[in-house]
C-alpha cells in the first residue's frame, strides 16, 4: 500500500487546488460516500509523507532480511548474525528473538545448538543429542538442488541487501578477532 502511495506521489501536487467534491454524485449515494470528500483532504502532509517514506525504507530492509533468512543455503551462524543486527538496529525486537519467543519451534534443539556453538558439546545429555540429530549431513548427491530462476532485484532492495551483507561481514570480522 505504501508503495502505491510512492508511485502516485509525483502527481499529488496536481490535486492541491481541488477543494470541491465530485459533482456527479448520484442522489441515492450515502452521506459517507467517499466522493463527498474533497481530494485535497486525502493528500498527506509533508511530515506524513516523510513518515511514509521512512516506513517504506524500513519495510524494504525487513523484506531483505526475511529473504535472506528463507534461503536454503543459510547457516545458523549467519542467522545469529542477522538477528544480532536486527536487535542492534531495531528497539523492541528482543521479545520476538528471545530464547522463549513464540517463533522458537524447538526450544531444546536451539538451546543445544547454542551449547555447541559455545563449545559445551561435551555436556550434552542423551535427549539433547537426539534433538541435535537433525544436524546430520546428507551426501552431496542427495542434496543437489536445481538452480531457481533469478529474480530482478530493485535497486533500493539491492542496496539494502548490500548494507546488510556489509554489517554481517563486519560482525564476523569483529567476532573472529585478529589472526596470528
Amino acid at each position: 500500500m505504501l508503495q502505491r502511495f510512492e508511485d502516485f506521489r509525483p502527481y499529488l501536487h496536481r490535486f492541491r487546488d481541488d477543494c470541491g467534491v465530485d459533482r456527479d454524485i448520484p442522489k441515492d449515494a450515502s452521506p459517507e460516500d467517499i466522493r463527498r470528500v474533497a481530494i485535497v483532504n486525502l493528500i498527506p502532509s509533508v511530515s506524513e509523507q516523510r513518515k511514509f517514506a521512512a516506513l517504506l525504507d524500513e519495510m524494504a530492509a525487513f523484506d531483505v532480511i526475511t529473504g535472506k533468512l528463507q534461503r536454503d543455503n543459510i547457516t545458523v551462524a549467519a542467522v545469529r548474525d542477522i538477528f544480532d543486527i536486527v536487535l542492534d538496529d531495531y528497539d523492541g525486537m528482543e521479545k520476538y528473538l528471545a530464547a522463549d519467543a513464540i517463533i522458537i519451534e524447538y526450544p531444546l534443539f536451539e538451546s543445544d545448538l547454542a551449547k555447541i556453538q559455545v563449545g559445551l558439546d561435551k555436556t550434552l545429555q542423551r535427549n539433547e543429542k537426539k534433538a541435535l540429530s537433525r544436524l546430520l549431513v546428507t551426501s552431496q548427491a542427495d542434496s543437489q538442488t536445481t538452480p531457481s530462476t533469478a529474480t530482478i532485484m530493485l535497486s533500493k532492495r539491492k542496496r539494502a541487501a548490500d548494507v546488510l551483507d556489509e554489517k554481517i561481514s563486519k560482525k564476523v570480522l569483529k567476532c573472529s578477532g585478529p589472526q596470528s
